[in-house]
């Protein structure tokens, strides 16, 4: 079955979808614009057209290195474009000269393109001018006929390359990363848990955070300070005596001061002043030494924007977008921050990738955040108690990202906010001069469901009667006090207002839960009883507004979406390595439609079909089949 996926000869590019081919021959061309001018790799013969010129097959000299016959190729190349020349031809019985020297294989797919890899033919390159001008002849397939014609398929139209001014400027959201810091139990103590042992779940040591000294640095708003985020020191370590930190550009060391936390799930912060600015810090604590970059302040990036703040983890796409769309849709919603806890099932440029396709959000920022994260199952006395991751992303959202925002909503993905009134969030920042706004939440439950069916929020708009569901909020961050704390039910040491939820509550989406965080004992969409459960028509309706024409494809990506033979071995190789034998030979299957002549690829099949998973099999072996060992 393996034997199947693979090709036994190479194929014929396909004509792209974008331009209908049409053949011209080089006998009815003649000396009209644009001519098409082919070289031939070893000579095309005695007999031949005008529009057919010879092109030697150089191999390396003794001696000669790889690089340096690249050199010598690459200038006959240049020459051959400077006569005119617009393709070139390697024939199938030269084939075998790309395949003694991979560094041209590498130098005609990076600078030129392929038009045709065909059995019958050979390979095809189009040839390209590495400078900015000229026009490029599209060329999908050709063919050699009688009577010494050669026929080339090209696209309807040329295309012209764009100067460096022409260039479209990137659509695709920001990739931001945060500057952490890890303790190294082989130097340093690591932090110990301070709740009581009988108190913690069976799973404690798993979500309990040992290791995190910072989550992030980055500089505060004013550009004159740095703020370091994390969770409390060790106990064992002392702020003022056990850390020291150096401005990497002028080797000072710098003033700063520890703010210790205000809570029991609070996070901690130093605040450090450098003499004078520096782009990264030097930190010695205990018998570790690193050096961090320090991450910009990202406030202006959502200056006036209206954002939704979450922590997600492995929530499906259509989930995600759908929660997006919602709030776009009812609340003005235009930004959206969101910190991804090691999702297993995408990655974060899915995610931002994903989010794009939500018409009306201008700013979108997707951030790892691979830091442990404690649920009340468990740590169970108190509930919150040594929480800190969610201090940590809300107060870095805040002091990074959100201090010049308009407000924020902190929502999970299973939440959502649901207007029952006329009031609108702009009516609520206008009427109270208040810090934040809490919202009570109500548990949905939805009507039986298809297992096989992902169940969405549209399909859960019944309400269940329970008891009260901890509140969400939406803040306004510059009228939060400095020493306020964003946590993920209330905000600590600001001023605030409990709003009436006949005018503004929260739906929460009581069966939209993939377990995580030990939530896998809510109630499953098939316990939804008619005697017990309410229809919440209001929700029902602000839904159907929001999701009568939608229903995005969503989905993470995945390499056999690219046209890149590159992609789809390095793919191989890894789905190998993860003992996917047949998403391997999928992958790699796909490289060789692509790239027929790639002169490795076969070692690579074998490695697949008999090598157990190590991703160094190919490294290791391929010189060894090169020399014939």
């Amino acid at each position: 079955m393996a034997d199947r996926l693979l090709p036994e000869e190479p194929f014929t590019m396909p004509t792209t979808d974008r331009a209908v081919a049409r053949e011209v021959s080089l006998n009815e061309i003649g000396n009209a614009s644009p001519s098409v001018v082919l070289y031939v790799v070893g000579g095309a013969g005695r007999d031949r057209n005008s529009a057919l010129r010879d092109f030697p097959m150089i191999d390396r000299e003794d001696g000669e290195s790889e690089a340096a016959h690249l050199v010598r190729v690459a200038q006959l190349v240049d020459e051959a474009m400077a006569a005119g020349g617009t393709h070139l031809l390697v024939p199938r019985e030269q084939a075998g000269w790309l395949g003694d020297h991979p560094l041209l294989i590498d130098y005609f797919g990076e600078y030129h393109e392929l038009a045709e890899a065909s059995a019958k033919t050979g390979v095809v390159f189009t040839l390209h001018p590495r400078g900015p001008q000229g026009f490029q002849d599209k060329v999908h397939s050709s063919q050699i006929g009688s009577n010494d014609e050669i026929a080339l398929a090209t696209g309807d139209g040329l295309v012209q390359p764009q100067t460096d001014a022409e260039q479209p400027r990137h659509s695709s959201p920001p990739e931001v990363d945060l500057a952490s810091v890890a303790l190294d139990p082989r130097v340093n103590q690591i932090r110990r848990p301070t709740s009581p042992v009988f108190a913690r779940g069976m799973t404690f040591e798993g979500h309990f955070d040992y290791f995190t000294l910072f989550y992030d640095i980055f500089e505060e708003q004013d550009r004159k300070s740095i703020l370091a985020v994390g969770p409390p020191l060790p106990s064992q370590m002392e702020p003022i005596t056990d850390i020291e930190f150096i401005s990497a550009s002028s080797g000072e060391s710098c003033e700063f001061t520890y703010i210790r936390p205000r809570t029991h799930w609070s996070t901690a912060f130093f605040r450090i002043t450098p003499r004078s600015e520096t782009l990264a810090l030097a930190i010695l604590f205990g018998g570790q030494q690193v050096i961090r970059a320090v991450q910009p302040n990202l406030s202006r990036l959502f200056s006036g924007r209206r954002v939704l703040i979450a922590k997600n983890k492995d929530n499906p796409l259509e989930w995600i977008v759908d929660w997006a769309r919602y709030h776009v849709t009812h609340f003005g919603i235009d930004a959206v921050l969101l910190y991804d806890n090691c999702s297993h099932t995408y990655t974060a440029a899915d995610l931002r990738r994903a989010l794009t396709l939500v018409p009306g959000i201008a700013v979108i920022v997707v951030i790892d955040w691979p830091y442990p994260y404690a649920t009340p199952r468990e740590v169970c006395w108190p509930p919150s108690f040594e929480r800190w991751s969610d201090s940590g992303f809300l107060e870095i959202g805040r002091r990074r990202f959100l201090s010049e925002a308009t407000f924020a909503l902190h929502l999970d993905v299973d939440e959502m906010l649901v207007q029952r009134s006329r009031m609108s969030l702009d009516d609520l920042i206008e009427t109270h001069e208040v810090a934040w706004f809490q919202f009570s939440s109500q548990d949905m439950m939805a009507h039986p469901h298809p297992r096989n069916i992902l169940l969405r929020h549209r399909d859960v708009y019944w309400i269940k009667p329970a008891d009260a569901v901890r509140p969400k909020y939406l803040v306004v961050p510059r009228r939060c006090p400095e020493d306020a704390r964003w946590w993920i039910h209330l905000i600590h040491d600001a001023p605030f207002v409990e709003i009436d939820p006949s005018k503004l509550s929260i739906a929460h989406f009581n069966p939209l839960t993939t377990g995580w965080g030990g939530r896998g004992d809510r109630l499953p969409p098939t316990a939804w009883d008619p005697e017990k459960h309410i229809e919440d028509t209001m929700l029902r309706d602000r839904m159907n507004e929001a999701f009568s024409d939608w229903n995005p494809i969503v989905r993470p990506w995945d390499p056999l979406e690219s046209s890149d033979p590159e992609l789809m071995r390095v793919a191989a190789l890894e789905a190998h390595d993860r003992g996917e034998t047949d998403r391997a030979l999928e992958f790699l299957a796909r490289a060789m439609a692509l790239d027929p002549y790639h002169p490795r690829q076969q070692v690579l099949r074998r490695e697949l079909l008999t090598a157990p998973p190590r991703l160094c099999d190919w490294e290791d072996t391929r010189d060894d089949h090169a020399s014939g060992s």
